[in-house]
């Protein structure tokens, strides 16, 4: 700013001096050239002698004030750059350290998506290899919403006889059900090797267990089923429900779908609940389907929800078409999709076939 005002100075300095100067030697040097003298009168006598001495004159001092004019035109132009450049420097500086956040929080995501695809890795080896129990076939498909999900699936073989299959969900999804579902993991394995084969305690004891563990704004949704040889042409599925979706069973004999409804509530909720035991029987060719809520509540952009009832249907329409049990897996999510309007999933999804040979 005090080159500012310097250069104002400066320019009202010039203005005087140019304005001022040329007039007086001009008057002095006629005055002394005509009457050798100089008075007012004589000044006077020579403006009116010649009209154009006096804007001759006073030329300078025009060119003087419209250098003024100028001057203050040029200061404030210049005041205007050195702002400008300085908050360009503010600017740039901005840049700089937006582009430090930038990349601070690129180095923080990189961290981020490498924990995940670690975290996927992991949750991947939880992931049940489908154990060889006769005559039953066996399919899933599991797909989290995020790199890492809250579902849970189990399949263990008991040498006492019969197959365990426990299907869990948490509330909620990413990594914080996907921890829980690392202890729900831990502590099923352990509770299954001494209640696997009644399932109603089975869900006590995990209940108990998990009803310290996890926070309160956490539970579980879970279902575990024994299945095990009843007769010579087929087999008994005895299953225990906490609040998950109804397992869905489609007979071949009769070409039709059947929900078996049961009471239950979810896990980690209460202490002490108690559950209940519900058994069928299912023959060769039949096919047990259990299943997520991330199945059933896909929506489309109507807002209309597939809901229980829309995935009995699509089961009944599909299995009609005797595909092998893993195309049918496949073809029930293709359709669950297409009726979304191929919406992204907002929950994570299982879906399991178990098939009487």
């Amino acid at each position: 700013m005090k080159i500012f005002r310097r250069n104002k100075s400066l320019y009202t300095f010039y203005g005087i001096f140019f304005g001022l100067l040329f007039p007086l030697f001009s008057i002095i040097f006629d005055s002394l050239r005509i009457y050798h003298n100089i008075t007012f009168e004589i000044i006077y006598k020579i403006h009116l002698q010649n009209p154009l001495h006096f804007a001759i004159d006073s030329t300078p001092f025009l060119l003087g004030f419209f250098a003024r004019i100028v001057g203050k035109k040029q200061d404030r132009l210049n005041e205007n750059c050195c702002k400008l450049q300085i908050l360009n420097k503010k600017i740039a500086a901005e840049i700089k350290k937006h582009e430090k956040i930038e990349e601070k929080l690129r180095d923080k995501n990189f961290i981020i998506e490498e924990d995940l695809d670690a975290a996927k890795l992991i949750q991947q080896t939880f992931l049940p290899e489908i154990p060889e129990y006769e005559p039953v076939k066996i399919e899933y498909r599991y797909l989290p919403m995020m790199a890492v999900g809250g579902d849970f699936l189990s399949l263990t073989k008991f040498q006492e006889g019969g197959l365990g299959i426990f299907l869990g969900d948490v509330s909620g999804h990413g990594i914080s059900a996907a921890l829980i579902t690392s202890l729900i993991r831990a502590i099923s394995n352990k509770t299954c090797r001494y209640f696997g084969q009644d399932p109603k305690e089975f869900l006590k004891r995990l209940n108990n267990e998990l009803i310290n563990l996890i926070p309160d704004n956490k539970y579980l949704t879970a279902i575990y089923g024994l299945l095990e040889k009843a007769h010579d042409d087929g087999m008994k599925f005895t299953f225990s429900r906490g609040a998950h979706p109804y397992p869905i069973i489609w007979k071949k004999k009769d070409n039709q779908t059947i929900m078996i409804k049961s009471e239950g509530i979810p896990i980690g909720v209460f202490e002490n609940t108690e559950f209940n035991n519900k058994s069928i029987d299912v023959h060769a060719g039949d096919r047990i389907f259990l299943y997520t809520d991330g199945i059933i509540e896909k929506r489309n952009y109507s807002g209309e929800i597939l809901n229980l009832e829309g995935l009995q249907s699509l089961i009944a329409s599909i299995n009609k078409k005797k595909l092998p049990l893993g195309e049918t897996l496949d073809s029930i999510i293709k359709e669950v999709d297409l009726f979304s309007d191929e919406r992204p999933p907002s929950d994570d999804r299982v879906l399991l076939g178990i098939e009487v040979l």
